[in-house]
């Protein structure tokens, strides 16, 4: 048997009165009834990694990376049915509505108050933050998707915290002595030959 969730976060796009009770849910928000799929476009089992903030209301909001599934479900609703609704629920609650007025590429998605300190305290120990996220760094996209490669980007963002931490003790240290820190090394990549001296095929042409 599965374990248990510690918390849940899912995103409904609009339904209609006339499609199967048994695959929509109603929602009053702001007096006004409306219709939303029992399915969700996407939950938090398409997470990547996240970056929460504090809002407005005295809650938190937390910005969503979605993986490579997460990110192709959202542009496909953002895409396909512009003007209408997503509403965010988290823990059954609903704590969220925006309009989809453009389509979303990027896999980014943002709730923007309404979740519990204790959702966004069991989300850090599973995803890693954004801005910590080496393909964010590298500019590369390599989003994790399957579990195990959340897990290890998890890992390796608390590595990387870990590092930062230590540089900048070192540092702290060294300025309290007196010393300048040694400046990090770059990784660069060698030159290597240039492009007009490398032969297609076989040994170097002669000169």
């Amino acid at each position: 048997m599965s374990k248990k969730p510690k918390f849940t976060i899912s995103v409904h796009g609009e339904g209609a009165a006339e499609d199967n009770p048994r695959v929509i849910f109603p929602e009053t928000i702001e007096g006004q009834q409306m219709i939303f799929k029992l399915l969700p476009e996407f939950s938090h089992s398409d997470i990547a990694a996240i970056h929460p903030f504090p809002a407005d209301d005295g809650t938190f909001g937390v910005t969503l990376k979605l993986d490579f599934r997460g990110t192709n479900a959202l542009e496909l609703a953002t895409r396909t049915r512009p003007g209408e609704f997503l509403l965010t629920k988290v823990n059954g609650y609903s704590c969220g509505l925006v309009t989809m007025d453009q389509p979303i590429l990027d896999g980014i998605f943002t709730i923007w108050s309404g979740v519990p300190e204790t959702v966004i305290l069991e989300m850090q120990k599973k995803y890693p933050d954004i801005s910590n996220s080496r393909s964010a760094s590298s500019g590369i996209e390599m989003t994790a998707t399957t579990k195990k490669e959340k897990r290890e980007a998890l890992r390796n963002a608390k590595e990387d915290e870990k590092k930062k931490a230590k540089d900048a003790a070192a540092a702290a240290k060294a300025e309290a002595a007196g010393v300048q820190a040694p400046k990090p090394v770059k990784d660069e990549m060698p030159r290597g030959v240039p492009t007009g001296e490398i032969p297609l095929e076989g040994p170097p042409l002669p000169r």
